[in-house]
Parts: structure tokens; sequence; C-alpha cells
């Protein structure tokens, strides 16, 4: 039968308190007692304990000591039972586990380390990229938000909710997308590692945005875009692709598949073929083909418009907008 006693190795006034697993005469281990010591005055070599005269204080580590000892000898004398392997480690780990510094399933559970695993999953099931950096955009605020403490997948509740919302210096609907992607994960962890959780996680309410009037582009807007008066190069290209982007349908996504090496030529005819960065699930990849006639071969007479990130080319549009009134 499994027996923890406790020692110290030094009379200091600070000194660190070790214990010591017995399995048997010839097995034994020992380990720190996570961020536990005691001055060495009041230690008791007779009961191996802090003694009963000891301040209050110090009685309060006595008591913490008792409720550990029973832990591992119980979690010792299970895994004896199952035929499970003890060393150092396992003791150090449950040693950490009573004192809520690790999970019981041996997995960091941290909400840092529920993230990685979430993104590394959605990585090997090969999703969408922007899903992926949907997540990895939730780490990051979530870890600004999180500063220097550590904050693990059990903290997540209603209240952790409300502060997480507080303490993001974001508009209000992305505040609530972050905080859909972090309970999304924590989930994920609960579900598939056994990951302790709030028994209140599932209750976490986010508002979702609104839906808004979407802005569409009437033929003779379009016209009043090709024909406004626009100098800059950069608002030409600009206008360019939001000329296209109309008459070919495509979204901003699919700007960087729009290049010259993607056109091909069939039965005398020119068309634009592309993958779409967005597919529907469950079915096999689509490649769209857009034959070049009418307002898109005259588009493309000198050539296409040159490549340009997503967030540049919503801000230029605008201006090109305003301009065209």
């Amino acid at each position: 039968m499994a027996t923890l006693s406790y020692f110290l190795r030094s009379k200091s006034d600070n000194a660190t308190i070790y214990c010591r697993l017995t399995l048997d005469r010839k097995t034994q281990f020992e380990k720190k007692v996570s961020n536990l010591s005691i001055d060495g005055k009041y230690w008791s070599k007779d009961t191996k304990l802090p003694k009963q005269t000891a301040p209050a204080k110090i009685k309060s580590i006595k008591s913490k000591l008792e409720k550990l000892k029973t832990h591992v000898q119980d979690k010792a004398n299970e895994s004896l039972t199952n035929g499970e392997h003890i060393n150092s480690k396992w003791l150090g780990h449950q040693i950490d586990v009573y004192f809520g510094l690790a999970s019981e399933t041996g997995i960091n559970d941290t909400i840092e380390s529920a993230f990685d695993r979430y993104i590394r999953n959605l990585k090997k099931k090969e999703r969408a990229t922007n899903t992926i950096k949907k997540y990895e955009y939730a780490k990051k605020k979530f870890l600004i938000f999180q500063g220097k403490d550590k904050y693990r997948v059990k903290d997540v509740d209603g209240l952790f909710a409300d502060r997480f919302l507080d303490g993001l210096a974001l508009g209000e609907s992305t505040k609530n997308k972050v905080l859909r992607n972090l309970v999304t994960v924590c989930k994920y962890d609960r579900d598939k590692y056994g990951i302790e959780a709030s028994t209140t996680l599932n209750g976490i309410e986010t508002k979702r945005a609104k839906k808004i009037f979407k802005i569409h582009l009437e033929p003779k807007e379009l016209l009043q875009i090709e024909k406004a008066n626009i100098v800059s190069d950069y608002l030409q290209n600009a206008r360019k692709w939001l000329l296209l982007a109309c008459e070919v349908g495509i979204r901003i996504s699919d700007t960087k598949h729009i290049i010259e090496t993607n056109l091909i030529e069939y039965d005398g005819m020119q068309f634009l073929q592309f993958m779409p960065t967005k597919q529907r699930k469950g079915i096999d990849e689509i490649v769209v083909t857009i034959p070049i006639v009418g307002k898109v071969k005259e588009l493309l007479l000198d050539g296409f418009p040159r490549p340009i990130s997503h967030q540049k080319l919503n801000e230029y549009i605008k201006k090109v907008c305003e301009i065209a009134e």
C-alpha cells in the first residue's frame, strides 16, 4: 500500500517542503511540494508535519499537506491496482493536479494551449485559410487580454466572458466573434481531451451581428465609376479590380487568383479559370471557368490589375467610389 510522508532538507525560516512516496521497501520517489515552504522551527520531526503550536498561517499549510497526502495515496493505490507505472514524474504531476497547476489528463489545460491544439486540428483537416486565420486572430487577442496571467479552460464561464468582452478594444461585432471562437476552442478541448471545463460553458451567450442592408452597385453606378476622373495610379488599379469583380462575380478573397496565368483558350475563346478560396463543405473542390467576353474583355485589353492586399483594396475602392460620387 502506498504511503506519503514529508520532510525538510534545511532548518531555515523559508525551508522547502519535500514529500516521499513509498510503494515498497525498495521503491521510493521524492519531489518538492509545489509552492509550499515553512519556517523550520515550526516543523515536527515526529509527525513529519507542522507543529500543533504553530501560528494559524502555518496550520493552513498542515491542512493542505494532509489533503495532498490523501490525494496522492488514493491515486497511487488506484494506479497500482490498474497496473500503471509510477515514478517521480507521476508524483510531480499528482502534486500539480492537487494544487490546480495541471489537469488530470496530463494535457496542458491553459487556454493558450487549447487554441494551439484547435488550430493544429484545423490545419490537419486542411480547413480554409480564412478559418484558420480567424482562430489565430482570436488567440492573438486573447493573449493580449491575458497578459502575464495563465488562464485555464475551466476558468471560462459567464463572468469570465463579460470581463473578456470588456477587455477587448474592438467593435461589438468583432468582440463577440472572438468570444465565440474562444468558447468553441474550450468546448473542443473538453469534448476531445476530457479537459475540465466550467459547467456554465455551454450557457455563454454571444451576440451575433445584426443583418444589415448589403450595398450593391447598379449598372449606371458602375458606369459612373468607369468614367470618373481618377488620376492616381493606385486608385486606377483599385477601380479596375472593382469593375472586374462586379463583372465576373468574385469574392475579394479570390482576387489573388485572377492573374494572366489563369487565362486559358478553348475553341477560339478565352476563359478565366481558377479555384475559389471558399468551397462548400463535403463536396469535391470546384474550379470556376468564366468566359472573357463583353466588358470583361474590354477591361483586360491592357492587362490584369496588379495584386493588392484585401485591406488596401477595401480602403482604395471607397476612395474610388467617393470620387465617382
